[in-house]
């Protein structure tokens, strides 16, 4: 009576470990949105919101949907420590060789003029805007709303 066939035994074993590994997972992603939810009322209220017109805020849109609020959301569940550390990680420069306005032109990227004599100078840099040449930089800034090849772009700045 208590003997059960040897198929029927791996069967429940296989139903027993799934039904307890999507417990599981349904647990993880209910605390996991708690957290979110919670932490994303609690940044609501210390953080100083920015006043920005819609056609003018940051989208990414796939499949017609527009992502950058899920990504907000995401980023403010993130540790303070984490973000930072993730914007250093983007920022850093490549291992492009950029060259120097000098090595380009071959003159002297500074010009100093002197306003007040003895006392004030106008010093001013002039180098070179790699970024619109870097395929890379485009997609990025296209993500953030700076396509200038855009008709939207094009509507905004004529």
């Amino acid at each position: 009576r208590g003997y059960t066939k040897p198929i029927e035994r791996s069967t429940m074993i296989v139903s027993t470990i799934l039904y307890f590994s999507l417990k599981l997972l349904l647990y993880a992603l209910v605390a996991f949105l708690s957290y979110v939810i919670v932490n994303y009322t609690y940044e609501k209220h210390t953080s100083t919101p920015l006043k920005i017109a819609h056609e003018f805020q940051p989208k990414i849109v796939v499949l017609g949907v527009n992502l950058m609020p899920c990504l907000g959301a995401f980023l403010r569940c993130l540790p303070e420590s984490m973000r930072r550390n993730m914007v250093v990680k983007q920022s850093a420069p490549g291992k492009i060789h950029l060259d120097d306005w000098y090595d380009i032109f071959d003159e002297d990227p500074y010009k100093i003029e002197e306003v007040v004599p003895g006392k004030v100078w106008n010093v001013t840099y002039s180098f070179v805007d790699e970024n619109a040449f870097n395929s890379k930089a485009r997609e990025g800034a296209k993500m953030i709303g700076m396509d200038f090849d855009s008709e939207e772009a094009h509507k905004c700045i004529l």
